[in-house]
């Protein structure tokens, strides 16, 4: 899972640079944690759930939904 933070076009297919989302479980609630330091390029064909998407099928593949985004913790484990 990624987030992307900016859009770009090579050779006429659009990428993404995107930062890694990671499940965390913090004070009890599941959800993720944007790792800024790790920084992905993505293809726009690489792409394959929207938000939109995963808001309606999260629980199908057992991850939390895609709100649940937790602040930067104070150290990666």
């Amino acid at each position: 899972m990624c987030i992307p933070e900016r859009w770009f076009t090579r050779d006429g297919t659009l990428f993404a640079q995107a930062w890694k989302l990671e499940i965390r479980v913090i004070e009890g609630v599941e959800g993720w944690v944007v790792r800024k330091d790790i920084e992905l390029e993505v293809s726009e064909h690489q792409l394959a759930k929207s938000f939109a998407s995963l808001d309606k099928e999260f629980s199908r593949y057992q991850i939390p939904h895609p709100s649940l985004i937790h602040g930067r913790p104070l150290i990666y484990i």
